[in-house]
């Protein structure tokens, strides 16, 4: 996981793309948190259970 796609562009199929963390960043409601960080929780716990995460890296991102 890395905001900059460059840091895995040796091994692409590997990446998992996120938007950078920001500690001055501002939710819909309002909320002075970073609730992204927090939705994706539920994707690594899902990761966690995968022989192999790159089919799934490659069908949900792309990135190679």
């Amino acid at each position: 996981m890395d905001p900059r796609p460059f840091n895995f562009i040796m091994t692409p199929e590997n990446g998992y793309p996120v938007v950078p963390f920001n500690a001055e960043y501002v939710s819909k409601s309002g909320q002075q948190k970073d609730d992204y960080l927090l939705s994706m929780i539920e994707d690594i716990k899902d990761l966690k259970k995968l022989d192999d995460v790159r089919p799934y890296l490659d069908e949900q991102f792309r990135v190679r």
